[in-house]
């Protein structure tokens, strides 16, 4: 398998366990800008407001990001010293 397609599933993988940590520790500790939802209900005039914020997923998104491109780096500079 080429680097660039292992770094598109490191930085996947990552992104799936980074953002499942970080809701999990939103929820854990009642940290309202890392958990998935956000709802707000105004009977008086009827406003129903369902806002899911994406501060968790920016974040993951970032982390992953940085981790694939150190991983085809990295790799990429064993590859060429190697001579393959």
């Amino acid at each position: 398998m080429k680097i660039k397609k292992k770094g598109f599933f490191v930085g996947f993988i990552s992104f799936i366990v980074i953002i499942i940590a970080l809701v999990f520790i939103g929820h854990e500790f009642s940290i309202s800008w890392l958990t998935l939802a956000y709802n707000h209900q105004n009977n008086e005039s009827g406003i129903y407001v369902s806002i899911e914020p994406l501060m968790p997923v920016m974040i993951a998104l970032l982390a992953s990001l940085i981790l694939e491109y150190v991983y085809v780096r990295h790799n990429s500079k064993k590859v060429s010293n190697k001579g393959i």
